[in-house]
């Protein structure tokens, strides 16, 4: 498992851009790929740009809204809808809220793929 750090697409603050390529990286190395994005800012063009290079790989992709804190707050999702984003996950990582939706997702997901041996 691999986090990478927030990224700024054409950026040239050198660190970001060591960030944006340790992301495409992590990309081309993963198995799937667990792209969270900000309920709470919605939208941005560095979420779109994100979106479009995942939609290149085969890779299975799960979409999570962080920052959904309550049922309320869920509305919030309704704009990363737009994007055709499958699955859509929202969640709270800070408050716990749908942690259980989303695991039952992964899991549901891995146990049906095929598991390959570790390098």
């Amino acid at each position: 498992m691999v986090d990478t750090g927030g990224i700024i697409p054409g950026s040239e603050d050198p660190l970001n851009k060591k960030v944006w390529g340790q992301a495409f990286q992590a990309i081309q190395e993963a198995d799937a790929i667990l792209c969270v994005l900000d309920g709470q800012t919605g939208i941005t063009p560095v979420d779109q740009a994100l979106v479009e290079a995942l939609r290149k790989t085969k890779k299975p992709k799960f979409f999570v809204v962080n920052k959904i804190d309550a049922a309320a707050h869920e509305k919030n999702t309704a704009d990363f809808t737009r994007l055709g984003l499958d699955p859509l996950i929202p969640v709270s990582a800070e408050h716990g809220y749908r942690i259980a939706d989303l695991l039952e997702v992964l899991r549901t997901a891995f146990q049906a793929a095929p598991v390959s041996p570790a390098p």
